[in-house]
């Protein structure tokens, strides 16, 4: 099995809504491969969400 991951309608309609807010971007690559990325709102808003895991990765 490739690394390659197929979404579906449901998966696309959440990932269009986090790109429409900038909490994710799409990479693509030379090969022609993209790639999801948490922007760094993407990331202020995930370190709200679960602020106990902020201070845990702090801590380490």
């Amino acid at each position: 099995m490739s690394g390659t991951h197929r979404i579906n309608s449901h998966e696309a309609r959440r990932t269009d809504a986090l790109r429409e807010r900038q909490l994710m971007m799409l990479e693509h690559s030379a090969e022609g491969h993209r790639r999801a990325q948490v922007t760094d709102e993407g990331k202020s808003f995930l370190d709200a969400l679960h602020p106990e895991e902020l201070s845990r990765q702090t801590a380490a």
